[in-house]
Parts: C-alpha cells; sequence; structure tokens
C-alpha cells in the first residue's frame, strides 16, 4: 500500500498484486454489514442445532454435563429459561466462527477481484476521496440500472463497478470487461461520484479528512457536505 501511494501506481509483480487483492477482499469481509451478513446462517445452523440438543429436559441435562465434563464452564440456569433464549433468538456466535467465515468469504472472493481490470485513480488538485464503513462498494457500471433483491451487483457479475478508496488521493476503481489498466488522473465529477457512492453503502460512519468534499446530487450537479440534495 505504501509503494503504491508514494509510486503512484499499480502493483507490477505477481506477489504485490495478490497482497493487494487479499486486502481488497479482506477489507469487504470484515466490514460489520458483510459480517452480520455472513453471521445470518451461521445463526440458523446455531439454533438448529441448540435447538435439536434441548428438545427434551432430559436431553438438555445431558448435553450440559458433558459440556461440563469437557471443561466448558456453564452456569446453573434452569431448562425453562435455555428454551426461552433459545425462542428469543439470543444465541451468541464466537469471536472464532467469525473469523473462519470471513476468511472462507475472502478466499472465495480473492479470484473474482484478480480477475478484474484495475485502474488507480489520482484525485485532481484540490479534491480529496472520503471512505466509509463499508469501503468496497460494488455497483452497477450504468448508474441508471436499478438495483433489486434479485438483481443486485456483486464481485463476479459483469457490467459492474468495484470502488475503494485507498487514500485521501487515490482510489481504486476495477471492472471484469476489457478495458484500461494502469493510472488515469481524475477531476471532481469522478471524486464526487465515488464519494456519492460512499455515502450510498456506507452502514453508519463515513470518514474524510476535511469538513466539506465533493458529491453528487440527484441530477448530476457536483455539491459539497453542506448543499441541497433536491
Amino acid at each position: 500500500m505504501r509503494a503504491i501511494e508514494s509510486e503512484e501506481r499499480l502493483p507490477t509483480d505477481s506477489e504485490s498484486y495478490t497482497q493487494l487483492v487479499t486486502f481488497i477482499a479482506l477489507m469487504t469481509a470484515r466490514v460489520p454489514a458483510m459480517r452480520e451478513h455472513l453471521a445470518i446462517p451461521l445463526r440458523h445452523l446455531r439454533r438448529v442445532v441448540v435447538d435439536l440438543a434441548t428438545s427434551s429436559r432430559e436431553r438438555c441435562e445431558h448435553e450440559i454435563r458433558r459440556a461440563r465434563e469437557a471443561g466448558a464452564s456453564l452456569p446453573d440456569v434452569s431448562y425453562e429459561k435455555v428454551r426461552a433464549a433459545i425462542k428469543a433468538g439470543r444465541i451468541p456466535i464466537a469471536q472464532a466462527e467469525h473469523l473462519r467465515s470471513m476468511i472462507t468469504f475472502a478466499k472465495a472472493a480473492i479470484p473474482m477481484l484478480g480477475a478484474r481490470r484495475w485502474v488507480l485513480l489520482i484525485a485532481a488538485e484540490q479534491q480529496h476521496f472520503i471512505t466509509s464503513d463499508s469501503p468496497v462498494v460494488v455497483s452497477w457500471s450504468d448508474p441508471e440500472r436499478a438495483v433489486t433483491f434479485n438483481n443486485a451487483p456483486s464481485l463476479g457479475t459483469q457490467q459492474t463497478d468495484l470502488t475503494f478508496p485507498l487514500t485521501k488521493r487515490l482510489a481504486l476503481l476495477s471492472r471484469l470487461e476489457e478495458g484500461p489498466f494502469g493510472v488515469a488522473h481524475v477531476d471532481a465529477n469522478v471524486v464526487a461520484n465515488l464519494n456519492s457512492r460512499r455515502l450510498l453503502y456506507a452502514d453508519r460512519f463515513i470518514y474524510s479528512t476535511r469538513p466539506d468534499f465533493v458529491w453528487l446530487t440527484r441530477d448530476g450537479r457536483i455539491a459539497g457536505l453542506n448543499a441541497n440534495p433536491c
């Protein structure tokens, strides 16, 4: 990352390129929104297993004894409270399970990211990119194309843009289709476009090195933080 920033160019050797793609895959997987998305099947599986293990008082007591014999430290809780917690969905997921799920996703994402054509975008003077708690954004290359439940852009989908700000002056853009590869100097309009994507896909937070930044209004005009988007 430091080499990209100092030299303002993409990696030219395969090892550095793989490191960059792996970093982007991990940044895609580790954000709160993706963590929550990956936790859905974990919670469902855990609930099925725990529900089966506590399907009767006798079975529940048997499983608790087995766990304690294996060294687990479990509090004394009544069977009724255990069942109530399961029905309420209060089933914790261990940090190790979250990490395994994140790494599995990242490994699957690396080949798709590696197949993309990457461009390093360099912002014009006085312009800067913002970032957010969901910095890796995949959106349709055609801004007029609607995003629906059954038609959402993804890492392996054609005609999509993946954008990722590296620093306040540098950002990455990639597509699966053949196209430019290398470096592009971009003006305020492109910076505003990428900043708008960050605003749209942020989960809770956006981050900027300055109190104001450019973004696009609904009719495509460049605006600042305090402008009226209507």
